[in-house]
């Protein structure tokens, strides 16, 4: 008795009627014929190998597992007609990070348009599509999308939010404000971008853009009401964004906070004059953090305490310098002996030790930072119009938002985004035409095993 089979072979799958037979006790299987090429279950007429051209490799599994995880987090839906062009520039930025004078001609070479159901693509249109993004009501946008991930994640009620604020240059002609010293000491029209993220995961929470000549401390207040609309109670701040109004404002509204303190002489007379060397400087006061040892010591204030650190290398470093300087002042001696010295304000229900390791092993944030500098490539801007400038830091956002749930779901295997991402774009899919006849169907290429694991992870069935 026949039945039907699919054989594989390099030039695609065939369908195939086939019958048992045995042979020295053994059953054994012979092909009576060959129906035809199988595209989608569906036998097309029989194609010899040798007529099979290949017209065109595409990368498929890499921009799938980009899909499937932007559709997961909602997306595709969130900017009505819009979604594919400004999910086409999301995917490219993840991938390749192509100028939008090069899009056009990449994503055909891309299993894109047919993922995002996008037929033509102009220069005009993406340009347009930047001004869009940029008018929405991100406010609106980014609270669906962390919606998401909390029911995803399950932050708990001790999780914390991490702050932080970068820079980059600005390039373009429609700034107005002066020049000023970014953190890598060069001189230039800076654009700043305030970031939160989750303690836990370094999920992206909010972000804002700031002209560059904005401090810290106003863009943390800026912050504080998305910061009550998160849900999560505990705030860790960098010494640079917070002053002592904004942390009065953090106990009015009751949100907890961790953050540093920038050192002025009333908390020098009230709290450093009073703390000696030798009561700070014990085992009894040490904390280990990872790299090295302070030493703490907390006191009663406003509605937490202030604790005072004191890290015995920074003293030796500022003293060596100043001791290298041809100029010393009465003043220099004078600060001298506050040097290794700094403020944690904590107001949270963490211990004193507690809080100070969680405020100095904070480089969630950090990372995040690097990650969307780096992968992402936020690097010196040199769009002209300052509103795609803040639409070109949304793509960043949305584009850290997949990596960060990529990176959340690839945990169980160790393997970062960013190489499960080279290991998918080296799985294609393939387009295939019968030469004598001009029937055309497409194949996946066979997945590796280490493939296949990265798809499982991300939950994409095969």
């Amino acid at each position: 008795m026949s039945f039907i089979r699919k054989i594989k072979k390099e030039s695609g799958t065939y369908l195939a009627e086939v019958e048992n037979y045995r042979q020295d006790g053994k059953v054994k299987q012979r092909v009576i014929k060959y129906l035809g090429i199988d595209v989608d279950g569906v036998a097309h007429k029989s194609i010899r190998t040798s007529d099979v051209e290949i017209t065109e490799v595409k990368q498929f599994y890499n921009f799938k597992a980009i899909h499937h995880i932007a559709t997961e987090l909602g997306l595709t839906e969130l900017f009505d007609d819009k979604s594919s062009l400004i999910l086409l520039m999301v995917y490219s930025h993840l991938t390749e990070n192509l100028s939008i004078n090069k899009m056009k001609d990449w994503v055909k070479k891309t299993e894109i348009p047919s993922l995002l159901n996008i037929e033509e693509i102009g220069h005009n249109t993406l340009y347009h599509t930047l001004d869009y993004l940029d008018s929405l009501n991100w406010e609106s946008i980014n609270d669906q999308i962390k919606k998401y991930w909390f029911s995803m994640c399950s932050e708990t009620k001790n999780s914390a939010i991490i702050i932080d604020v970068t820079d980059t240059y600005f390039n373009g002609s429609q700034a107005n404000w002066k020049k000023r010293k970014g953190k890598d000491g060069k001189y230039d029209k800076l654009v700043q971008i305030g970031l939160a993220v989750s303690e836990n995961h370094g999920f992206p929470l909010f972000h804002k853009v700031y002209e560059g000549n904005i401090s810290n401390t106003k863009i943390m207040t800026d912050f504080i009401s998305e910061i009550k609309m998160t849900n999560i109670n505990t705030v860790v701040i960098d010494r640079g964004m917070t002053s002592i109004d904004s942390i009065k404002e953090f106990c009015a509204l009751n949100i907890k906070c961790i953050a540093g303190v920038r050192s002025n002489k009333s908390l020098q007379k009230n709290f450093l004059d009073i703390t000696l060397r030798d009561q700070i400087y014990t085992k009894e006061c040490a904390v280990q953090l990872k790299e090295t040892v302070v030493f703490v010591k907390s006191y009663d204030y406003m509605s937490g305490q202030i604790i005072v650190v004191y890290n015995p290398e920074i003293e030796v470093h500022q003293r060596n310098k100043l001791l290298k300087s041809d100029n010393i002042s009465d003043e220099d001696l004078i600060k001298m002996k506050y040097y290794g010295f700094s403020f944690i304000f904590n107001s949270t229900d963490f211990d004193t030790k507690q809080a100070v390791i969680k405020y100095y092993e904070k480089d969630i944030v950090e990372k995040s930072f690097s990650q969307i500098k780096g992968v992402l490539s936020l690097h010196p801007l040199r769009l002209k119009i300052l509103d795609r400038i803040s639409a070109h830091v949304k793509i960043c956002y949305l584009s850290y938002c997949i990596l960060s749930l990529m990176k959340f779901k690839l945990n169980k295997i160790k393997l970062s985004p960013v190489d499960a991402l080279e290991e998918l774009s080296q799985a294609y899919k393939v387009y295939l035409k019968d030469a004598k006849s001009n029937f055309t169907w497409e194949k996946s290429v066979a997945l590796k095993k280490s493939q296949q694991k990265i798809l499982k992870a991300l939950g994409i069935n095969l």
